[in-house]
Formats: structure tokens, sequence, C-alpha cells
């Protein structure tokens, strides 16, 4: 059986967009639910601020540097982890990188890819504060040009 933690852990969660308007997915490299659908992002270390969690997360997962950010919304979650339910609070950005040609998947992503968020099959994400992030959200920022 789980075990629960009341306390929610702080977590972070990424929207890229490029010129065409399609949105910067990731393939998760690890368990719970390797293989599916995610966002860039990652939990909150201690000390940290959710802009720094987002800054390291992107330099970790994609080798890119972050431009300009901007807060969107937050969701809350459950993740399943060595035994445990972690209830999370995910916190959604907006972000602008440099150099996105230069992006290389590595720690726990496998691969990423750029889609419309409209075609993306609901289904294939497993989270469902990242399936709001990504079905409801990512298409409404789509259309709005990001303000830097």
């Amino acid at each position: 059986g789980f075990q629960f933690y009341v306390n929610s852990s702080a977590a972070v969660a990424v929207l890229i967009f490029n010129c065409e308007g399609k949105l910067l997915v990731t393939r998760r490299a690890v368990d719970p639910d390797k293989g599916k659908m995610d966002l860039p992002g990652g939990f909150v270390d201690p000390d940290e601020t959710a802009e720094e969690a987002v800054r390291r997360e992107l330099k970790e997962e994609l080798g890119v540097k972050v431009k300009s950010l901007r807060y969107l919304t937050s969701s809350s979650n459950q993740y399943p982890f060595s035994g445990i339910v972690v209830f999370t609070l995910d916190l959604l950005f907006r972000a602008e990188i440099e150099d996105p040609e230069n992006m290389s998947a590595s720690d726990d992503i496998s691969a990423f890819e750029w889609i419309d968020p409209g075609t993306v099959d609901a289904g294939e994400i497993p989270s469902h504060s990242i399936r709001y992030f990504i079905k409801e959200i990512a298409l409404r920022e789509k259309t709005n040009p990001s303000q830097n």
C-alpha cells in the first residue's frame, strides 16, 4: 500500500513555443510513466525558488538557458514515487529560451518533440496537471504572443 505525505512538494513545468506556435514536449526516460509525454520541469529543491528550479531543470534536461520567464498558473497533482504518493503543487511557467536548435535530451528525459497542443492525445499524458497545462493552458497561450 501507499503511504501518504500530507505536505505538498513544489514542482515546476514549463511551456516553450517555437516560432510556428508548436509546443515543446518531452518523453520520460524513467518510471513512473516511462516513455509517456510530459513537459520540461521537475521538483523544486530545498532553498530554491520556482524560477531557479525552472532554470536548473531546463539546463539539466535540455541543455538550454532561459531568456525570459513568466508564471502562468498552478495545479495540484499526485505523483507515485518509490512506493509513496507525493502530493505536488505544479507551478506552470512560460519560458523563452536561448538557442532552441542546440537542445539535447538528457537527465530524466529520453526525447523531445515540437507538437501542436491541440492535436495531443490526452491519453498520452499520465499526469492530470500536465494534461490540464497542455490541453487547456497551452492552447490559450499559443494564441497569445509572448509578453517579454
